[in-house]
């Protein structure tokens, strides 16, 4: 298959969100990318590829580029990376595409975008997947699974001193996949991805505008149909905080999956 042309969508804000439609199948999905991507680089990526590719086989996918992220604009305030302006990039995106309704697939801090977008637009919404998905980032009484503020300044220690660099990627790789940190190949081929995805300064003000989500209160108001998708191997998103997600959302039902059937997570930082 070959790589979809990038097109643009004007958000309400004019942010320009950068994405992409491949496949022709019977509904719509939406993939929502977690942390950062680049709808240009993905594609040849050895985990990401074949499973854009197998999406697009199975429906009408619909890619894109969140706000300050890969070839879509970074906007001019760092506050406009807020949740409820990633909500805006997936209502115009799909506006843009002729999109009326759709199925969202939501990884990691996507996941919890995705079910916003869900509470907010429940007549847009066919169904709900939500993979290795985080409802609050920093860790609480009532939320165990939140990172504390020692894990945070490690994040942005590793962020403002290696990002961009292999380094950074085998430090990262030690949390979330220890089976690749001495794959030098790979380790190159995701730190050159990621320079693609986001600047320094980009990356430091995603990260943390992710640190003020906390949309615990949104989950009972969710009305589509909801999977929660979960690896059982996931070092960084554990087991039982899916639990707690699927146990929030009226009628929803959850579904371990084994390495072998799953898609990689060790292309994110240890909670982004």
């Amino acid at each position: 298959m070959e790589i979809p042309q990038t097109r643009y969508a004007t958000t309400g804000d004019g942010v320009h969100i950068a994405y992409q439609v491949a496949g022709g199948g019977p509904f719509d999905l939406v993939y929502v990318p977690g942390w950062t991507s680049n709808l240009e680089a993905v594609w040849d990526l050895p985990l990401h590829g074949p499973f854009l590719r197998r999406l697009a086989s199975l429906a009408r996918l619909i890619l894109f580029d969140r706000r300050g992220s890969g070839v879509s604009d970074r906007p001019p305030k760092d506050e406009s990376l807020a949740l409820e302006y990633g909500v805006d990039d997936i209502r115009a995106v799909m506006d843009a595409v002729d999109s009326e309704r759709a199925v969202l697939f939501g990884f990691e801090d996507a996941g919890i975008l995705s079910a916003v977008f869900a509470a907010s637009y429940p007549e847009r919404v066919q169904a709900l997947i939500l993979f290795a998905a985080w409802a609050r980032y920093r860790n609480a009484p009532d939320y165990p699974w939140g990172w504390g503020e020692d894990q945070i300044l490690e994040i942005d220690q590793h962020l403002e001193a290696e990002w961009g660099s292999e380094a950074f990627w085998r430090w990262n790789f030690a949390t979330v996949a220890p089976s690749k940190v001495d794959d030098v190949a790979f380790v190159r081929e995701y730190a050159r991805y990621f320079r693609l995805c986001a600047s320094p300064s980009a990356i430091v003000a995603i990260e943390r505008a992710s640190r003020e989500i906390d949309a615990r209160a949104i989950l009972p108001s969710i009305q589509a149909p909801t999977l929660v998708i979960q690896r059982e191997d996931d070092l960084v998103e554990p087991v039982e905080q899916s639990h707690w997600i699927t146990g929030q959302i009226p009628g929803s039902r959850s579904c371990s999956c084994c390495p072998e059937t799953s898609t990689s997570t060790t292309t994110a930082t240890p909670k982004g």
